[in-house]
């Protein structure tokens, strides 16, 4: 079994020992959270450790979640990191500087920010599944009030988060993605890195549930995610010129997409 740190007894005092491999922000919030297991401390002192998985079967759970809770805590105290976060709109770039205010991961500072109520926005770990996308966990402002499919994927021939996973670079931008019927901006905050297949993204505001329609979608009063423009109606071809070339856009109003095909004309 893979360890992220162990807390160590060694008279009346511990050691702390980490993983030299892992980057510097996981290391802190692993060192903070093997601080908290030195209240758990009886008579009978034991080696407490922190492995890769959340919680391992045979750990005690509810000493690790509260050990969770005194790591944020001690990095990320919550009057001074709520009076910066708010500071911020949430965005990529937002949450990155955060992250690097508090020397936290992206994913603790998403996990704090929730925890403590402080954006509007939902973010998503996407996971791997085949050759398909699927949302391994999400957290959101309010469960309640905010919906979110089970699978929801960009256009894999045009996607930044497939490019990322195809590539395995970090990628940081805007992707639209479909949601149902309905199409959302999605922040790309994290992309999968060679030997991952893991992506942290945002969709700022609620998303919530989609009425069933009582009239067929108009793809035109949606939003166009192109880099050039189309004045696609869905009812036909219309003609553009990107990079030089003449090309036809045909829009996929029958899936209810507005991204257009490109189609070379000559």
């Amino acid at each position: 079994m893979e360890v992220e740190g162990r807390l160590l007894p060694q008279g009346r005092d511990f050691v702390i020992e980490l993983r030299k491999d892992r980057p510097r922000e996981r290391q802190n919030f692993t060192c903070a959270h093997e601080l908290g297991h030195t209240f758990f401390y009886d008579s009978v002192p034991t080696i407490k450790y922190r492995s890769l998985a959340s919680v391992e079967p045979h750990h005690d759970e509810q000493e690790e979640k509260l050990c969770n809770i005194a790591a944020a805590e001690l990095l990320m105290p919550a009057t001074i990191f709520s009076k910066i976060a708010n500071d911020f709109l949430p965005s990529p770039q937002s949450l990155q500087e955060i992250a690097r205010t508090f020397e936290t991961s992206l994913t603790a500072t998403v996990l704090r920010l929730h925890g403590l109520k402080l954006w509007d926005a939902t973010f998503i770990l996407w996971k791997r599944r085949g050759s398909a996308l699927t949302a391994a966990w999400i957290a959101r402002p309010n469960r309640g009030l905010t919906y979110f499919p089970p699978l929801a994927v960009g256009d894999a021939d045009s996607s930044g988060i497939y490019d990322a996973l195809r590539n395995g670079k970090t990628t940081v931008g805007e992707e639209w993605l479909t949601f149902q019927n309905q199409y959302r901006r999605c922040h790309v905050i994290s992309a999968c890195m060679s030997n991952s297949s893991a992506i942290l993204s945002c969709v700022a505001g609620h998303t919530h549930a989609p009425s069933k329609p009582t009239a067929p979608h108009t793809p035109a009063m949606l939003p166009l995610p192109l880099e050039y423009d189309c004045t696609c109606d869905g009812t036909g071809w219309r003609s553009f010129k990107k990079d030089g070339r003449s090309y036809a856009a045909r829009c996929r109003a029958a899936q209810h997409f507005t991204r257009c095909a490109d189609v070379p004309q000559d």
